[in-house]
């Protein structure tokens, strides 16, 4: 063989099993610096609330002001830029004193109206201006995955021991006075609250870390880590939390489904659903959602109960359609108490019907932009934008049998934010890149290749 051609293939071969050195992971973008922390904000009590000129500001609350510079340097910036969404949630948080204005005092206007103003577009803007590309999604939450399962740690504990552990402990270090805590028992374990008010909050936080922890952690330590975290939604013996892990587990089966089958998988679960859902509501009797209620809940008489607040409160919202009843209290059985368990009716009732109107468009369409803008990306692009679905839809759900309030919001409009940023982002779209066969310098003679 000619040793000219010899030496140029041995040297075509090192060149093309050569392999670029593995670039290490890359740091921790400043811009995640604000949203890490309110992340780590939502998981801390209300004991640690912070009163600055007779304004009270929980741990996620002064998170949420100290990073309004942040958020507005990134949109004068041009780094993130406004979008129709970005309106609505404004206009949604305008909403709270506009109807306070017209049914309550001018206090009550300041504070609540102020408290929610806050609250609802500065958690949605700080999302807005964190994320800026889809690997942002897990740099964010392997940063407070370590949170995540101390939580988790705490609400095993105190449903296990029976004791209520991390908000006494707050009250102690702060020197507040014990909490009126909310201790119930179900099927023998306390219903456990960690740093949330309510139990039902706290099974619906750690309900929301499902998906992502299947489809966002590609490790499988950091994956079971999230599973595990998930799964301790169980120890607050919640019917939302459970509801809204059943549905994400539904949704997270369903996408399998049609990766692997290639049918129309979602399109034949609607229908399925709705002929289901016929059925029961001609045949049951007493209709679908008193069939639902009780069957589908942990406590038969609890939902019997959230149905007279429907029956009452709707009653409510509807006869104030506009600027709702305000912060008066609402016509009800005299046994009833004052608490409205229904995220959207209560926000109906209270604030008028355009207010849950605005919030649903914007959650609703973080799902559709997300999704739609996920279409021919790669595959883990999809799958992130197909957690933030399934937790907002979750959390949809959730909200017609539960109320949301104080820590819980911030990060439902977190992950809005960080939705609809996503869902906005038109660069970085998955192509096929013809890659150029490689060919050494020149062809050797024929003769020579030959021999």
């Amino acid at each position: 063989m000619n040793p000219l051609a010899t030496s140029h293939v041995s040297g075509f071969r090192d060149r093309q099993t050569a392999r670029p050195k593995v670039r290490r992971r890359e740091g921790l973008p400043k811009y995640l610096y604000f949203l890490i922390i309110a992340g780590y904000a939502c998981l801390l009590p209300r004991e640690f609330t912070v009163s600055i000129a007779g304004a009270n500001l929980p741990p996620y609350r002064l998170m949420l002001v100290l990073s309004l510079p942040f958020i507005v340097q990134s949109f004068q910036s041009g780094a993130v830029r406004v979008r129709p969404f970005d309106a609505v949630v404004v206009l949604a948080a305008l909403w709270f004193p506009i109807a306070l204005a017209n049914t309550a005092t001018m206090r009550d206007v300041f504070i609540v109206g102020g408290s929610q103003g806050i609250d609802y577009p500065l958690s949605y803007l700080l999302g807005r201006a964190s994320i800026r590309h889809y690997r942002d999604v897990g740099k964010f939450f392997r940063a407070i995955i370590p949170g995540l399962a101390v939580i988790a740690l705490i609400l095993a504990a105190e449903a296990i021991s029976g004791q209520m552990i991390l908000r006494p402990l707050a009250a102690q270090i702060t020197g507040q006075a014990p909490p009126v805590l909310y201790e119930r028992e179900r099927f023998g374990l306390l219903r456990a609250i960690g740093p949330f008010p309510h139990p039902i909050l706290a099974g619906l936080f750690m309900a929301t870390i499902l998906p992502f922890a299947w489809y966002v952690f590609r490790r499988p330590a950091y994956r079971a880590l999230g599973l595990g975290i998930a799964f301790c939604a169980v120890f607050t013996v919640s019917s939302a939390a459970v509801i809204a892990a059943a549905i994400s587990a539904a949704a997270i089966t369903l996408n399998w489904l049609k990766r692997e089958t290639r049918l129309p998988v979602w399109p034949l679960a609607t229908f399925g659903a709705s002929a289901i859902a016929l059925f029961i509501e001609l045949a049951s009797g007493n209709g679908l959602l008193n069939f639902l209620l009780r069957n589908f809940t942990l406590d038969s008489g609890s939902a019997f109960y959230r149905r007279l607040i429907w029956e009452y409160a709707g009653a409510e919202a509807l006869s104030h359609p506009l600027f709702g009843i305000g912060l008066r209290d609402w016509e009800r059985l005299p046994w009833m108490v004052e608490s409205i368990d229904s995220y959207w009716l209560l926000l109906a009732t209270r604030y008028g019907m355009p207010l849950p109107a605005m919030i649903m468009v914007l959650m609703v369409g973080a799902i559709a932009i997300t999704l739609r803008q996920s279409r021919g990306r790669s595959r883990y692009e999809r799958d992130v934008a197909s957690a933030f679905a399934i937790a907002i839809a979750s959390m949809i759900v959730a909200g017609f049998t539960v109320f949301i309030w104080e820590n819980m919001t911030c990060w439902l409009l977190l992950l809005c934010g960080m939705a609809v940023s996503l869902g906005m982002d038109r660069t970085h779209r998955a192509r096929r890149v013809k890659r150029p066969k490689l060919r050494p310098a020149f062809d050797p003679p024929m003769a020579d290749r030959i021999s």
